[in-house]
């Protein structure tokens, strides 16, 4: 009799577990649902908010400029929200010594694109230096602008890169409406990404105290800046590209040295000339 009580028990307990274990499965299951489900709404509403914003975008612009503005697809989900391409996990990119030969290469060949369709440079013609990285969002739109400028098929764009992008180049040589030119700044993080002027394992930390860089001995400890901080590769590379751009033009390029024509440096918020 024990035993057979003993028996029921056990199996009145297992049933139970069963119906337990069930029950968890259960609702971990309908979580999962759930979770996945809205975060398959979530990603519906933002495409379907990009795409009402790009929609009135393109109603502003011209129909025939609309090209400037229409990315890639496959590149879409790689940029991020000031338009730079992030971490383009999916998206190739040629090692370091494939950008240096790209870059020394059209340095050297110095190619002006539609100078076959608008005719070579005049004296009176305007030069346009734009210094760009690798935000390729805010590149097309500002294509978009100066498309729409008075007089700009006498111009010449310079597009001073310190980035080396595929796309980007792609975008640039596409434009269609002025000369063109490609410069590419050779000494850029990019190209020199552990060692001066890219950031250097050996470089002072921004923030050490002067005392502290001296007895460590990191790279420039002697001369640290006007309030006591250390060089930031990532800031004074745009200082570094501005000087070698406005020298490269002036004493480098064939189509634009020892000239007196109008040339404007193209800045965040100003044009100087």
């Amino acid at each position: 009799m024990m035993s057979g009580g003993g028996s029921q028990i056990w199996r009145r307990r297992s049933g139970t577990a069963w119906i337990r274990a069930g029950l968890i499965i259960f609702i971990v299951f309908f979580i999962w649902l759930q979770l996945n489900f809205l975060s398959f709404s979530g990603s519906t509403s933002i495409y379907s908010d990009v795409n009402d914003s790009n929609a009135a975008i393109l109603s502003m612009v011209p129909a025939v400029l609309h090209k400037f503005l229409s990315p890639k697809p496959r590149n879409f989900s790689h940029l991020g929200i000031n338009g730079s391409y992030g971490n383009a996990v999916n998206k190739y990119m040629p090692n370091i010594s494939e950008i240096k030969r790209s870059i020394a290469q059209y340095n050297f060949q110095q190619t002006v694109y539609n100078e076959n369709i608008f005719g070579p440079l005049q004296s009176d013609s305007v030069v346009i230096i734009i210094q760009i990285h690798d935000r390729i969002t805010y590149l097309r739109h500002l294509i978009v602008s100066l498309a729409q400028a008075r007089g700009i098929s006498q111009a010449l764009l310079v597009f001073s890169h310190d980035y080396y992008d595929e796309e980007m180049n792609s975008l640039v040589q596409s434009v269609d409406f002025c000369k063109v030119i490609q410069i590419f700044y050779p000494y850029s993080i990019q190209t020199h990404p552990n060692e001066f002027p890219g950031e250097d394992p050996g470089d002072c930390p921004r923030d050490m105290k002067r005392e502290q860089a001296l007895s460590t001995m990191c790279n420039n400890a002697l001369y640290p800046d006007l309030y006591g901080h250390y060089r930031e590769a990532k800031f004074t590379q745009t200082k570094h590209h501005w000087w070698w751009k406005a020298n490269r033009v002036f004493n480098q390029l064939e189509v634009t040295k020892k000239s007196y024509r109008p040339i404007c440096f193209f800045g965040r918020r100003s044009l100087r000339c």
